[in-house]
This record gives structure tokens, sequence and C-alpha cells, in this order.
């Protein structure tokens, strides 16, 4: 969104801290900011360089040529883009860059006649410095003597016109429009000779020609029309000029202006943009008594346009339509400044910060106008009534330039014309506004248009900043400044508004740059107040930095503290919410904003303004950050919240507008648990381990608050959550039922205490318990969390540990025991987390809420079932201690059950997911005692083994690898359970019993991990590596076998030279984790998933695993050494990689094709040869190796299985040496079968592997086919092994013949 506040900002910006000298900022890079031109000389080199190549004579050569392409888009453009923000660094050096650039400029044009390649690079870099720079600094420094007109006008019209050469053209007329103000005639300058053109039988001078250039770039698409613009305007108000060419160039605009305008095509839009553009600046910058009687001509021009389809559908013709009937107006107006206009007088810092009395300013500087007798032509009026159209303009760049021109205008104006004209301005903000809706002073702007807003306030701010804006205005002009700094009208599901704020801001800006204090202390509560609001709630963070700045600029306009201050507590308030604190929206609102609501003065606005309009915003996280912030300053204010918020948010938390109610109830939860929590000294939201007091809250509270909001729920309209929006409306319910019950929300009879006695709850909690039940079985995931949560809460609020009146834990137990309403929630969850084909009706206490879907889910549908065992299998972790203690076994059992499912439900990842978080949970929340007197010996070991079974989950369904986030949930699970079970060891064994964890299961869990580590999905791996990291660190953990490994792993580990391993970064893992292979006890594990990851598809894995694998296996010693049998070997290596192949079948089938790619990569880096080369002994290692990928492919119809064996056999046919004769004669033979293979890719593989494997063997090998190698190439190449199999068996049967080979006997059924 574009930000109209421009002034606002840059002195945000300027109160920023300044940049520190001599920084050091990286090769054009943007960390730091720069405090001086640091390239000075590199750009000057780079300068003299293309200066040097251009200036020689003779043709370029193409090394010459590319040396000027890269400095002229490559290097200089970047330097200089990088100082965008910081131009001004460049101005103690600007004269002499562009001296520099445009010397050698000059001396080609005066030397060489027509267009120069070379060139271009200087005039590029010219255009970079204007654009960084502007024009107008830039163009100073050019040379401007008059012998460089012809020359430059020679080399604008030998530049090609193609559009790669806009930049030299368009510096090439600010060059031309900066000579032709010599001061000399033009007709002393025309050399008559050099520049001729034949046009109408008539010659044209040089200032025909330069019109007649000027006129052709003017429907340029490109920048020169700016150029040619200002070329015309300065060449046609010379003297000697003015009454030759003037008024024919005016009529030649007017004239395309109207064919434009009657044609309306689409490319004439250019030619339009050029003469308005033109109009626009020879009414700026050329001498009013030569423009006046030119007036009455652009007149209805402007009036014409306006009107016309074109500016309707253009808004950048409109606004240079606007632009030029300001400039008309300024010009019928004489140039001068109304001496009736406001000045501030003398400002003093001093007594702005308090230490001296203030200055009073006077209303004007000299009385009203000496020249009120001055004629106003009638023409104005009409002018101005289009700059007030245009403040009502849709688009904002023609609001703007309308609201400059009202205050231009009006500052040429008697006092009595300009009054009626802010009467007017002002009067826009009335428009379409509806009287006050019931109990209501404030104005309805719900027809009001936004584009009017914004352009009355822009124009308002330019008034004020002029002076044009009396004081006796301020009075109206306030309380709509004040609507306009909250202005937000909703349109569907999204608001506007934020320009209309954003111009706000810049009106109060304004107006503390305008006016004393004294006239605006009246004003200065409201406006700071306003300010204080929309620079630290606001959603848009230019409207709050926006707004900030303003506060900043009252504060120090109008001081901040002190006897004098104006501002109340401005000084500490910029401290606070200053430019950057307020950039974060979560910062803003929650920490800036509750900080400045400790100020007496600011917090009742701030949290009026949160309760009323954020709670109630289009933007949902704008609505969860108001409950948040909404908690915290209740700690600040809380009789104002129950007085004032509270009874405001109650009746909107069953509105029929989402957004209304989800708000209300999000606030209503945090505001009461906060209420709570102070009633009971407990400022913390986290209350699990606190006992609270039995009553916190008064008789006449609970009339008014209690009763009405533990009656939200149980009065709740059923529409509201079954129709369009129920699922936000569940969640925030949910939310307020987790708040209400951390809160220890009073009940009647929450609990009647006693074994054996009848357990009577208030109806609340029934309700309470239906809705959170039925929103467990929602579709979405984000509900579904939420309802969790509540489920947490509110079991830990019916069935507590722990109670204020000390009652006995034993007790409180048996209580629960037997409740019926836990038995019920606990068969729930049970029965929703087993998968039953045809479950049978359950009769609920809680049903009231069920919606229309969970009521469908009774039927046993698998594809509807699944969403709520998503649901309770999130929430039977969560359940309270007690719940827990109650049924704990029975929710683990169900668990389990869900997480090691094969068929019926063992399809759901999202539920099984979430039953191993859920087991986490139990336990967790169990703790030490509670797992000892709870869990069964054999419910661990199931439970552990559920966890091993999820880690091997690699489901995978339309959506992917899903089986991913199950054996996440798995890795998660160790780093929690590991040390929690090792303290129930140690409390089993203090107990005289057998300890749970035995180290068999930690290892088995750190060897997974360590497989899972190396794998090739990033978000597995890392979640993997995090946790083994995790474990391995767990020094009180009992590894077993792994223990005297423990440390080597720590260290391979933590070796990086960037501080802690990224996991996620391919190449920092893999190079690492490679050297565990010499870990006997890591080896096999961690061959499994470093094989996945070799074979994988992702380039960036495949290159980093492959590159470590091979380097690894090629440092690797051929035998085992005689001093230390310890060390790995090749050999060694190569046989333990074979017998992955024997994996059982439900690790290999996943990893098959990977392990024969990872086989070939082993033939390819020369380690199979090695082992060959070196023993005879070794090559029944080899033979095995190609056994098993020939098992492996055997009767395959899995092509790419089939041909990345064929690789393989590719590699051992090329093996040389006598012990591998053998194994060569298999490959070779394998190789000959598949060329009748039924798949063509396979026969083609075959044929063209044939040929590698005979063609890269060694002398020897080839010698036994040297005989029939031309016949066996004949065979190869010229065969086509596309057609059908049939047909090839006979060249089969040659190429066995030709190599020597035996063919299996094909077998027949009898």
């Amino acid at each position: 969104m574009l930000s109209n506040a421009s002034n606002v900002k840059s002195t945000a910006k300027q109160m920023a801290p300044p940049p520190v000298t001599e920084v050091v900022v990286d090769e054009l890079g943007d960390g730091c900011a720069a405090s001086f031109f640091e390239e000075k000389s590199e750009v000057l080199g780079l300068i003299n360089r293309i200066a040097t190549l251009t200036l020689q004579p003779g043709e370029l050569t193409p090394e010459e040529k590319r040396i000027l392409s890269e400095g002229r888009w490559s290097r200089l453009p970047l330097i200089f883009e990088r100082y965008q923000e910081q131009p001004g660094l460049l101005d103690p050096h600007l004269e002499e860059l562009v001296h520099a650039a445009a010397e050698p400029l000059r001396t080609a044009m005066d030397n060489v006649t027509g267009h120069i390649d070379g060139l271009d690079a200087l005039f590029n870099l010219l255009y970079v410095l204007c654009k960084v720079r502007g024009y107008k600094t830039v163009v100073r420094f050019l040379t401007h003597e008059a012998k460089d007109l012809e020359p430059t006008l020679a080399q604008l019209r030998s530049t090609p016109a193609t559009p790669q050469y806009w930049p030299t053209r368009y510096i090439l007329l600010l060059w031309l429009s900066l000579i032709v103000m010599t001061p000399f005639d033009l007709a002393t300058i025309d050399s008559s000779l050099d520049i001729r053109v034949q046009s109408s039988g008539q010659q044209l001078g040089l200032v025909d020609t330069l019109v007649m250039q000027g006129k052709q770039f003017l429907s340029s698409t490109g920048k020169e029309y700016e150029g040619a613009a200002i070329l015309l305007t300065r060449l046609l108000t010379r003297r000697d000029t003015v009454e030759t060419h003037l008024t024919p160039f005016l009529n030649w605009c007017i004239e395309e202006a109207l064919r434009v305008h009657s044609e309306a095509l689409p490319m004439n839009v250019f030619l339009l943009r050029g003469i308005l553009y033109a109009l626009c600046t020879l009414y700026k910058l050329g001498p009013r008594h030569l423009l006046l009687p030119t007036l009455s001509k652009i007149i209805p021009l402007s009036n014409t346009l306006a009107e016309g389809s074109i500016a309707t559908t253009n808004s950048l013709i409109r606004k240079l339509i606007v632009k030029l009937t300001q400039r008309i107006g300024l010009c019928f107006l004489k140039p001068k400044l109304a001496k009736w206009r406001y000045q501030r007088g003398s400002r003093s810092l001093a007594a702005n910060l308090g230490r001296g009395p203030a200055i009073v300013a006077q209303g004007g500087i000299g009385g009203d106008d000496m020249d009120d007798d001055d004629e106003i032509p009638e023409e104005t009026e009409e002018i101005i009534q289009m700059m007030l159209n245009g403040l009502r303009d849709k688009d904002t760049i023609v609001r703007w330039s309308a609201a400059k021109g009202v205050g231009r205008i009006s500052a040429r104006l008697p006092q009595e014309f300009a009054t009626e004209i802010v009467a007017s301005v002002i009067a826009l903000f009335d428009e379409d506004t509806l009287p006050p809706v019931a109990g209501s002073t404030t104005p309805n702007l719900a027809a009001v248009s936004d584009s009017t807003w914004h352009g009355a306030c822009l124009a308002v701010a330019e008034l004020a900043r002029r002076g044009l804006l009396m004081p006796e205005w301020l009075e109206k002009v306030v309380p709509w400044i004040s609507l306009a700094l909250l202005f937000d009208m909703k349109r569907g599901s999204h608001s506007i508004g934020a320009h209309v704020r954003d111009a706000g801001n810049y009106v109060c800006w304004s107006f503390f740059r305008a006016y004393d204090p004294a006239l605006l202390l009246p004003h200065i509560s409201t406006l700071s107040k306003r300010l204080i609001v929309s620079a630290t709630l606001d959603r848009e963070v230019n409207v709050r930095r926006a707004a900030s700045a303003a506060f900043q600029e009252g504060v120090g306009r109008l001081g901040g503290s002190g006897e004098f201050g104006a501002v109340p507590n401005g000084i500490d308030i910029v401290t606070i919410a200053d430019y950057f604190s307020v950039g974060n929206r979560v910062s803003s609102v929650l920490e800036v904003a509750v900080s400045l609501a400790n100020y007496g003065d600011y917090r009742t606005d701030i949290i009026t303004h949160i309760a009323q309009v954020m709670t109630s915003h289009w933007d949902k996280a704008i609505r969860i950050l108001a409950s948040q912030a909404l908690y915290k300053l209740t700690f600040i204010d809380l009789d104002f919240v129950l007085n004032s918020v509270l009874p405001d948010l109650i009746p909107r938390a069953n509105s029929f507008d989402l957004v209304v109610r989800h708000g209300a109830c999000l606030a209503l939860g945090e505001i009461c648990l906060a209420w709570s929590q102070i009633r009971n000294g407990s400022p913390r939201q986290d209350i699990s381990d606190k006992e609270l007091t039995p009553i916190w809250w008064t008789k006449d509270e609970e009339e008014k608050i209690v009763k009405p909001i533990t009656n939200i729920i149980p009065t709740y309209p059923q529409t509201l959550l079954d129709t369009f929006g129920s699922d936000l409306t569940r969640i925030s319910l949910c939310h307020l039922i987790a708040c209400l019950s951390d809160a220890n929300w009073p009940s009647q009879y929450r609990v009647e205490y006693g074994i054996n006695q009848t357990v009577t709850y208030d109806p609340f909690l029934v309700s309470w318990w239906s809705l959170v039940h039925s929103t467990l079985e929602n579709r979405d995931e984000s509900v579904q969390i939420v309802a969790a949560k509540a489920m947490a809460s509110l079991s830990n609020y019916c069935w507590p540990l722990t109670l204020p009146t000390q009652t006995n834990t034993q007790t409180l137990i048996d209580t629960a025991r037997n409740s019926a309403l836990l038995k019920d929630m606990v068969d729930t969850i049970c029965a929703k987390t087993k998968f039953v084909k045809n479950p049978a009706p359950t009769t609920r206490i809680y049903d009231r809420f069920a919606s229309t879907t969970a009521k469908a889910q009774q039927g046993g549908n698998q594809m509807v079932d699944r969403f709520p065992r998503r649901g309770y299998a999130l929430a039977a972790g969560m359940v309270s201690k007690c719940v827990k203690v109650v049924h704990g076994t029975r929710i683990l059992e169900s668990l389990i059950a869900l997480v090691t499912a094969v068929e019926g439900g063992g399809e759901d990842a999202e539920g099984r997911r979430n039953a191993v978080s859920a087991i986490v949970g139990v336990y967790v929340g169990l703790g030490v005692d509670g797992i000892c007197e709870v869990i069964p010996r054999t419910l661990f070991t199931e439970s552990m083994d559920a966890l091993f079974i999820g880690m091997e989950d690699y489901s995978i369904d339309s959506r992917g690898d899903v089986g991913s986030w199950i054996r996440e949930a798995c890795f998660k699970a160790w780093p929690v359970l590991l040390p929690l079970f090792t303290s129930v060891n140690m409390a089993m064994v203090a107990q005289g019993k057998d300890p749970y964890l035995v180290p068999e299961i930690s290892a088995r869990a750190v060897k997974v991990l360590l497989r899972q580590s190396v794998e090739k999905i990033d978000r597995v791996r890392e979640s993997a590596g995090v946790a083994l990291s995790q474990v391995l660190n767990l020094k009180d953990v009992n590894l077993g076998i792994l223990d005297s490994s423990r440390n080597l792993a720590r260290i391979a580990l933590q070796e990086s030279e960037s501080g802690e391993l990224n996991w996620l970064n391919t190449a920092d893992v893999y190079p690492r984790m490679v050297k565990l292979l010499a870990v006997d006890e890591f080896r096999d594990d961690l061959m499994v998933g470093l094989v996945v990851s070799v074979g994988g598809i992702s380039e960036s894995l495949v290159r980093y695993s492959t590159s470590s694998f091979v380097e690894f296996v090629n440092a690797l010693p051929l035998k085992s050494q005689l001093s230390d049998t310890s060390l790995l070997s090749l050999q060694t290596m190569l046989k333990d990689f074979t017998a992955l192949f024997s994996k059982p079948s439900y690790i290999k089938d996943r990893i098959s094709v990977s392990l024969i790619e990872v086989t070939d990569v082993l033939i390819g880096c020369g380690a199979v040869a090695r082992v060959v080369a070196d023993s005879d002994e070794w090559i029944s290692t080899v033979g095995n190796l190609f056994d098993v990928v020939k098992k492996e492919v055997f009767k395959c119809k899995d092509v790419k299985k089939v041909l990345a064996a064929i690789k393989v056999f590719i590699g051992l046919a090329a093996l040389s040496g006598v012990a591998a004769k053998s194994i060569r004669q298999k490959a070779l033979t394998q190789l000959v079968v598949y060329l009748t293979h039924t798949y063509p890719r396979v026969r083609r593989a075959s044929s063209e592997g044939l040929y590698i494997a005979l063609t890269t063997c060694g002398e020897e090998e080839q010698a036994e086919f040297e005989e029939k190698m031309e016949l066996i190439e004949d065979v190869l190449l010229t065969t086509d092994w596309d057609q059908p199999a049939t047909d090839l068996k006979e060249y089969r049967a040659k190429m066995a013949e030709y190599l020597n080979v035996k063919l299996p006997a094909v077998l027949t059924k009898a």
C-alpha cells in the first residue's frame, strides 16, 4: 500500500540513530548503512577504463565490447543503487563523478560523427546517477557551453530508436535542456551547415530542429518524454523564441491532445501523457507574463480532457490534468505569499523542553493583503472546483496532486476566498455521513467514501503546514481528524481505510509543526491519545510508524515534560513507542501498548480501542492479539475492565456476526483468567501448580458478571455451531472453556466428595463437556487442537488431584473413579481411538452440541470416523493427572492399539501421529510416581514396541510420505521418555523391583534415530538428528552396548566450524555422519539410511551423500591390520553391505532400488575392483554381490529397478583380472538375457550396456572377443531393439555365441 504521509515517514527515519562512521559493508551487501562513498576509487577507475576504450581509434574488439557491457550492466549500477536510501553520501563526489563521465562524452561527440556504441555505458552511468540522486542535482554538473549544443543534438539524432538506448536519449535531452539556457541568441549559434533537414520544401533551423526532436520524444514510452518536456520548456520560454515558437507549440499540443481525445486509441495515451507533462512543466517553469496570454486556450483543453474516456480509465492522465489545472490557476494569480497566513513565529527548543517560557505566536504577519483589490479571474472558481473534485478521485496520486494544488492556490488568494476553500475542504468530511447510532455521539461513517476522506485529510495537512488553516478552524477540524485516525470500513472479508489513517497522521504532523502549543492545548489530549492508539494498535506497519513519527513531532515541537510540556508524558512515551519498536505488530500490541497503558492519560483509550475495535476486527490474527492484550491489561486496571469492558463483551459472545462473537469469546476467556489470577495473587498464565483460594469474586460480581458468562454456552444457539463459520465459533468457545476452567470458575456443584456418594454437576458443566466432545470430532485439525486443550483444562477443573480445601488426594481419586461423567468421557476416548467397523450406538450424558456431522458418524464409516479418531487421540494425552491415574491403562491400551493398527484404521496417519504424542503425554502427565503405581510392565513394553513400529512407518498416500509424520512424533518422544523412565528405574530399584527401561530399548532407539538422521527427507532428518543429539547428551541414560561408542557419536555431531550442526544442510550432515560407519555398533543401521540418501532423487542430497560415502570408502584400507583388527577394512565394509540385501522384507522392499544403485556406486568408485585385484579369497564376496542383485530383479516388473541392476552388471562385466573371469561371464550372460526382455527400455539399455562393457574392459579381456568384435558391434548397433521380443531371440543367440556365454535353459510346461 502506498504511504501518503511521506513527510511523516521521512521524519521518522531522520529520528533513527545516525549511522556509525567507518562501518564495514560487505561487497554489494545490504546489511549495514554506509557512512561515506566507499567505492569512489573503484568507480572512477571503471569510468576511466570505459572512457579509454571508447575514445581509442578503430572499431571495438569483441573483448572490449564485453568489458563495456560488464561496466554498463554489472558493476556500476549495483554500486550506485546501494545508495538509493542515502543519496546524500554521493554529493561531495557528484561533481567529480559527473565530470569523469561527461568529459569523454563531450570529447567523443565533438570529434566523431554518428552514434558510438561505447558511449552508451557512460550514458547509462549518468542515468543511474539521476535515478539515485535526482536529475535536477546531476544536470547542474554537466557542461553547458554554447559550442556543445550542435554536437549534442547531432548525437541525439544519430542514436538508434531501439528500446535499449533509451537512457542515452534521456540523458542527451536533459543535457540539451541545460545547454539551451545559454544567454546567447540561438540564431548566433546555428551554424546553418551541419544541422539542416528538408521538410515541406523549407529549411529548418536549429530551434526548429530542437522543437521537432522534442515533439518526437513526447510520445515515447520510456522516460525520454520527461527530458523532452524539460527541453521544450527551457527552449520555448527564451526571449528569442517565445514570440515565434511558443504559440505554435501550444496550438500543436491542443490539436494533438484533442485528436487523441477523439480517437481514444490505446497507443495514443503515451502522446497525451507527454503533451500534458510538457504543458505542466511549461506552466511551472515558464515566466508568468509570457504565459498569461495563452491561458484562455489551455483551460478548455483541460476541461475537455477531464471528461474524456482516456482520463476515466487512466489515473496518470487524470493526475496530469489536475496538475495542469493547478499550474493554470497559479499562473492566473500573482506569485505572492499571503500576508494573512498564520505563522507560529520564533521557536525555542528550550521552551519546548520546559526550560523557559513559551513564545506566543501571532495569527498573521502583516494584516490583510495590500493587494486585496486585485481582481481574481473568474476562471479561478472553476479551477478550484476541479481541485476539490480531484480530492474525491479514486486514485491516490490524483488526490495528492489535488491537495497540493488546493494549498498552493489558497496561498495566493485573499483571506476571504481562502476561507471559503477551507470550508469546502472541511465540508468533504461531512459528505454522506449518517446520524449517530443509538447511544453514540459519533457520526456514522458507514456510507462515506474513503477516497474523499483521504483527499480531505491531505488537503487539510497541506493547508495547515502552509499556515492557511487559521487557528479558529481547529475546533471544527480536530474532531474529524480524530475520526480519520481510526477510520476503518469493513468491505466483505477485509476492510479499507489504512490510507485514511495514514493521511490523518500526516495532518497531526502538520498541526504540530504549524501551531503554537497554546493553540493546540485544547486538542492535544485528544490527538495524542488517538496517535498512541494508532501507533501501537493499528494493523498496518506504515500507519503505526507514521503515527509514532507524528507523536514524536508533537513532543519535539510542543514539549512533552516539565512545567510547559503540552504532551502528557511525551518524552517517556517517545522512548518506548519509537519508529522501530512499533515495527513488529505482535510486539507493538503486547509490549508497547501494554507499557503505555501504565500511563493513566492513555490507559482508558488503549483498553477501550482493543475491546471495542480490535476484538471485532475482520483479521483473525488481530482478534487473537486483542484477547492476549486484554489479558495483560486486566492486571493494570481490573476495575475498568470489570465495570466497562466485560458488560459490553458478554452480549456480543452470541452475536450473529461471526467476527464479533469470535473476538468476544476469546477476550472473555482471557479477561476471566487474568481476573482470577489477580484475586489470588498469581499474575501468571500457567496456574497448573498453583492452588487457588475458594472464592475470588464478590456477590455483586457474581450477579452481574459470573452468571451471565456461565450461561453463555448452555444457552448458545445451535445454529451458530453448525452454519458457515462454525469452526471459528467452536475455537473461541473452547478457548473460553479452557480459560474459565484454568480460572477455577465458580461452580455450586462441581464435585460432591466421598466414596459411593452421588456425584452431582452443575448443568453448565454438562454443556461444556458436550461442546468439547463435539468439537473434537471436527474435520479441521486446528479446531481439534483447541478442543483438546479445552479438554485438558476442563478435566483438571472437574477432577483435580489437589484442591484449596486440602481434600485428601485418595478421596479425589476415589470420587473421580465413581464419576459417571468421567467414565463416559474415557469410554468415548477409547471407542473413538479404536477402529470398529460397526460400532454400537452410544448414549452419552452430553449430546446437546453434537453437530450434524458428528451424528452422521454413528454409522461406522471408516472415512468419516477418522476425524473423531484424530481428535480424541490428540486429547487423550492431555487429560488431567487424576484421569490418567484412574483410567490411564485403558487410555494407553487404546492408543497403543491405534499406533500398531495394520488394517482398519492403520491408514489414518494423522490419527496414529496424534496417538504417539498422546502416549508421551500420558507418561509425562503421570510422572514417576504415577507410572510406578498405574502402569504395568507389560503395558510399558507394548508402548515401547508401538513407538518402534511408528519409527518404521513409511505409509504413502496421495499426499506423499504421510508416515513421516508418525516417525517424527516418535523421534520427539525419546528425548522425553528416556530420562523419565531412567528416573522411574531409580524409583523401582529403590522399592526393590525390577526396572522398566532396559538398556536394549535405549540402544535400539539410538540406532533407529541414527538411521533416520541420514535419510532423504530434510524435515525428518532434522527431527531425528535433533532427537539423537539430545539422547546422546543424556548422561544418566544407559545405552547398553552403545555406551562405549556414545562419545564417538557426540564428537562427530559436535565437529562443526559454524557451531551447531544444521541437520537441514546436507553439506554439513553427511561428511560427518559417514565417519560413524567405522563404529561396528552403528554401521548396520547407519548404512541403511545412507543407502536411501545415496539412491535418492534430490540433486544436493545425492551429491553430498554420495561424495561423502565414496570418500569414506576410498579411504578404507583393503584389509584389517594385524596390529589393530578393530579398524574397518574395505573387505569387511563390502561384506556388511552385501548383507543388507538379506534384511527383512519390510525394510528391503523400501530400499531395494537404492541398494542396487549404491552397488553401482561402489563399482564405479573402484572399491569392488580393489577387492578383486587383491586376493582370490574375496572373489566369493563379489560373486555374492552379483547373486543378490540378480535375485533382487528376478521376474521383476519394476523397470527402474531392472535398469539400476543393468548398470551393476555393466560394471561387473568390465572387471579386469583372471580372478574376476567367472563374475564377468555371469554379468555378460545376464546382459545377453535382457536383450529379449519384455520392456523395450530394458532391451535398449542392455544392448548399450554390453557395448560399453566390452569397449571399456581391460586389454586382456578385449582380446578374448577381438576376432568377433565387428560382428558383436554389428548386432548391438544395427539391431532395432524396439521390435517384438520374439523377433530378437535370433540376435540374442548370436550374441551368446560371440561372447561364449551359455544362456539359461527355458523351462517348458508339461
